[in-house]
């Protein structure tokens, strides 16, 4: 119960930023907003079904899954220059919801998908790793002070923990505890994980404001 609130504290942190300052933030932004708002009611509603009706949640998890690859990928491809390498993303959210569908149709909905996890975080690590190289490359600030620079950290941190830890789990058993600790260590990344992309989202808010301060000033002149 902890863990949930302490996850959902940082999920409505970053919810009540996108509300208040929406039109400061550009579309990429609001679809990470999006995906807050749907991670928050998949928890909520995640943690009622086990405990009040004592049913497994896997399909709802499931429900989900496709999700935030599509959302996060897309919102990516806003921060990437080059149609070549947008068109490869796109490609890539759609083979994986192939693999998801595949999952899907193969074990039942009420089996959790995660294969379709496994490679879903893949790619959003590498499209963030890209994100954030190309963000390096081309920043005229410094790292820190450049909104992307939180959102990939939030990104490739958590999304990274997940990929052995999920492997480990379900594809060699041998090694669950390493798993098991390496879910601990995924949890507690979850308390930092929209907490980072809050502070993105402020670090933009700051930056469109500046912009618009930098536009006015120049048509006064």
């Amino acid at each position: 119960m902890i863990y949930l609130l302490y996850t959902l504290l940082g999920i409505l942190v970053t919810i009540v930023i996108g509300i208040i300052y929406r039109k400061y933030l550009a579309w990429p932004y609001r679809l990470v907003w999006m995906l807050a708002v749907l991670g928050c009611i998949c928890e909520i509603a995640g943690y009622y079904i086990v405990k009040n009706l004592h049913a497994h949640n896997a399909w709802l998890f499931n429900l989900y899954m496709p999700l935030e690859p599509l959302l996060l990928g897309i919102a990516g491809t806003g921060f990437i220059k080059g149609n070549g390498y947008k068109k490869v993303i796109y490609a890539l959210l759609a083979m994986n919801v192939m693999v998801w569908l595949f999952e899907i149709f193969k074990y039942s909905i009420f089996t959790f998908a995660s294969l379709s996890m496994i490679c879903g975080c893949f790619l959003l690590v590498a499209i963030y790793i890209g994100v954030l190289m190309n963000v390096a490359i081309s920043g005229s600030k410094t790292l820190i002070k450049e909104p992307l620079f939180w959102l990939c950290l939030s990104t490739i941190l958590y999304f990274g923990c997940d990929i052995p830890s999920m492997g480990l789990f379900h594809y060699w058993p041998t090694y669950k505890r390493t798993a098991i600790r390496l879910s601990n260590i995924n949890q507690v990344l979850n308390f930092f994980r929209y907490p980072l992309v809050a502070v993105s989202f402020l670090l933009a808010v700051f930056q469109k404001k500046e912009e618009q301060k930098s536009s006015l000033s120049y048509v006064s002149r």
